[in-house]
């Protein structure tokens, strides 16, 4: 069994794996759900959790952008279709 000390100093460590204001506190908590019976499991798997989520934010945002130009173009009324005849 864990102690207090123990969990406070486990918080502690865990706090300074991840960047500031990266994550939205729900997030962290699914992070933590997986791995309540693995505290110090935690710990281990947080840099490699922290640079996937930076990864998976990357590619949603360049397909967002890509969508964005899209519908940009979709709705831009000065944009006129090409004619090939």
């Amino acid at each position: 069994m864990i102690n207090n000390e123990e969990i406070h100093n486990l918080a502690e460590r865990f706090s300074t794996l991840l960047p500031s204001n990266e994550f939205i506190v729900a997030e962290v908590q699914g992070y933590l759900f997986h791995h309540k019976e693995d505290p110090h499991g935690v710990l281990a798997g947080a840099a490699a959790w922290s640079e996937q989520k930076a990864k998976e934010r990357l590619s949603l945002a360049a397909e967002g952008s890509l969508e964005d130009q899209e519908t940009d173009l979709e709705s831009d009324e000065s944009v006129q279709p090409v004619s090939t005849g």
